[in-house]
């Protein structure tokens, strides 16, 4: 049964390790903070304007002939 246990720590262990190798490759850290940064805030403002840039044109472009024809 200890030996058992044993094992079945070796293995949580291995995997937790594992775990941590992971988020280290991919750049994370135990002391990230959650501060935005410039990049952070680029891809923000670049799709927001993909997702709300067509949708303001055509609100835009309805104005428009609102406007001319009223």
């Amino acid at each position: 049964m200890l030996y058992q246990r044993e094992k079945i720590e070796k293995i949580l262990k291995a995997k937790k390790e594992k775990a941590e190798a992971i988020k280290k490759s991919r750049g994370y850290s135990e002391d990230y903070d959650e501060k935005l940064t410039f990049d952070d805030i680029l891809a923000i403002v670049i799709s927001a304007t993909i997702v709300f840039g067509p949708i303001f044109l055509v609100l835009l472009i309805l104005l428009y002939l609102v406007v001319i024809i009223w």
